[in-house]
C-alpha cells in the first residue's frame, strides 16, 4: 500500500489505516461487479423491443458513463494505491505510462 509523504503522520490513526486497506481491498470489488452489472443491463437494454422507448435509450447511455467512470476515474486510483507509483502527472493531469 502506498503512502505519500504527507499521509505518514496519518498512518498513526487507526480509522486512517482501515480507509486505507477498506480502499485497497475492496475498490477492485466495487469495479468488477460495477462493469459486470453494466454489461449485463446493457445486453438486456440492447435487445430489438427495447432499443426504440427512450427510457431504456437513457439507461443504456447511463449504463456506457457509468462503466466509463467505474473504469477512469476508479481504476487509476487503485493502480496508484497498488503499485506504489503516480498514474497521473499532478501539472498536465495526463496518465503518465510507465
Amino acid at each position: 500500500m502506498y503512502v505519500k509523504p504527507y499521509e505518514s503522520a496519518l498512518m498513526n490513526i487507526a480509522a486512517y489505516r482501515l480507509h486505507k486497506q477498506l480502499y485497497v481491498y475492496l475498490s477492485p470489488i466495487v469495479l468488477v461487479v460495477g462493469v459486470v452489472g453494466n454489461t449485463l443491463s446493457l445486453i438486456v437494454l440492447a435487445q430489438r423491443p427495447l432499443r426504440h422507448v427512450s427510457t431504456y435509450c437513457y439507461l443504456i447511455v447511463l449504463a456506457v458513463a457509468d462503466t466509463v467512470v467505474l473504469t477512469a476515474g476508479l481504476l487509476p486510483k487503485w493502480i496508484e494505491q497498488v503499485r506504489l507509483t503516480r498514474l497521473v502527472n499532478t501539472k498536465t493531469r495526463f496518465p503518465v505510462f510507465v
